[in-house]
């Protein structure tokens, strides 16, 4: 940057750039040391930056099937799945993606997307479902979302929803429902 002559301060703008990755973690702090040698002395000093990304977590997810909020075989539905941006910045064009390789289970619709999606905000993300007749009860269903972004933004999060609802409800007095 030159000489700096004694006793005077000088601003330089635009006189350094550093490129963060698209991938930063949020809250990553940078730490940048500069140094600046004279005729007759160094002087190190550092600077410490935080940066700010997003970061998509499924919050819930809720079975909208009009009944009793649990898949049962048969059931045509919505899963209805809150989406929280825990993370310091925006997520610009999220697209969001249910994948789910069940042969049980047919998606309706697998895409759904946003086009701000602001920190500390929530999305409810709506996938119509329909759950095969044949399926047995406490099948286990895995589904992941898969959901991209400008600025190459990428991330995953899974959930599992049982079929039906089954639970010892001690009417026989005995345990004799399930086998103990």
């Amino acid at each position: 940057i030159g000489n700096l002559p004694v006793g005077v301060i000088q601003r330089y703008y635009d006189a350094f750039e550093f490129i963060v990755s698209e991938d930063i973690p949020d809250e990553h702090i940078v730490n940048l040391e500069t140094t600046i040698t004279g005729s007759r002395q160094v002087w190190t000093n550092n600077l410490l930056y935080t940066a700010y990304a997003p970061e998509l977590v499924i919050q819930d997810v809720i079975v909208d099937d009009g009944q009793n909020g649990i898949l049962d075989p048969g059931d045509t539905c919505n899963l209805v799945i809150n989406l929280h941006n825990n993370g310091g910045a925006n997520a610009y064009n999220i697209m969001a993606e249910l994948i789910c390789d069940d042969p049980f289970v047919d998606l309706l619709n697998f895409t759904y997307s946003v086009s701000l999606f602001e920190p500390d905000s929530n999305y409810l993300f709506l996938y119509g479902t329909i759950i095969s007749e044949q399926v047995l009860v406490n099948h286990s269903i895995d589904f992941t979302l898969v959901i991209t972004g400008d600025l190459g933004y990428y991330c995953t999060d899974s959930f599992n929803l049982v079929v039906g609802r089954t639970i010892e409800d001690f009417e026989t007095a005995d345990f004799s429902t399930f086998t103990w």
